[in-house]
């Protein structure tokens, strides 16, 4: 609990970004990197299919090295492998940003909802001008 309060000149000047701690705009900036270029190019089916062929061509050289014995192939099935790991991890990261986000709004937005009805419910509880007025006219 020995934290300093420092002016927002020094906190610049420290390598904050726009007021905010490092570490924020960082994740801001990964966020908006993923959502940007990687789900588009994850997701696209263009991606799908050569997933599909690289897996399709490791495998077949990886059986015809099994059934010719001088056959000889530098892909082999591992390689396949680690083609659809990287493209499963970066779906996954992508969908991952996103339900972050998603859920970020949701809790944005119930802030919000709750702010406004505790202002109404304290706008309610307050007297008014003419209620104010009374009492002052009859304890004043």
């Amino acid at each position: 609990m020995n934290e300093k309060v420092m002016p927002e000149r020094q906190i610049r000047q420290r390598g904050h970004a726009a007021g905010l701690p490092f570490a924020h705009a960082a994740r801001r900036y990964f966020r908006h990197f993923v959502v940007r270029f990687v789900a588009p190019i994850s997701r696209h089916p263009a991606m799908t299919l050569i997933t599909g062929l690289g897996l399709f061509v490791s495998g077949s050289f990886e059986l015809a090295e099994q059934i010719f014995t001088n056959f000889e192939s530098v892909v082999g099935i591992h390689q396949g492998v680690i083609l659809l790991g990287i493209v499963t991890f970066l779906r996954g990261l992508a969908d991952l940003v996103e339900a972050s986000e998603w859920l970020s709004k949701g809790t944005d937005e119930e802030e919000a909802e709750t702010v406004e009805t505790i202002r109404t419910a304290a706008a309610d509880a307050a007297p008014s001008n003419v209620q104010l007025a009374e009492l002052r006219r009859r304890f004043g």
